[in-house]
């Protein structure tokens, strides 16, 4: 089974993300918009550090998806969610 949490804690501090910005993701801040723990090109590093761990090309795990109105990228239950529904459609 996959430990979808795991990977997104890896990839976040792949991307750089200290301890604390990291904590504050786990404990289901919103991650990226207005009022995210994430900036624009921070979101972008995460995903392709995400999709590399995941063995997903990026444009694949992007696709389908418009970054302004989706709620993927909420809180990492929203993340989570999104990873397991491409996950099981490249299976």
């Amino acid at each position: 089974m996959l430990d979808v949490r795991s990977i997104i804690r890896f990839s976040l501090e792949q991307s750089g993300l200290g301890p604390t910005r990291i904590a504050e993701v786990l404990a289901g801040s919103q991650m990226f918009g207005a009022t995210g723990i994430l900036n624009s090109l921070e979101l972008v590093h995460f995903v392709a550090r995400l999709s590399e761990e995941l063995n997903i090309d990026v444009f694949t795990f992007m696709s389908d998806l418009d970054i302004t109105s989706s709620t993927a990228f909420q809180s990492i239950d929203d993340l989570s969610r999104f990873i397991e529904s491409k996950v099981n459609r490249a299976a």
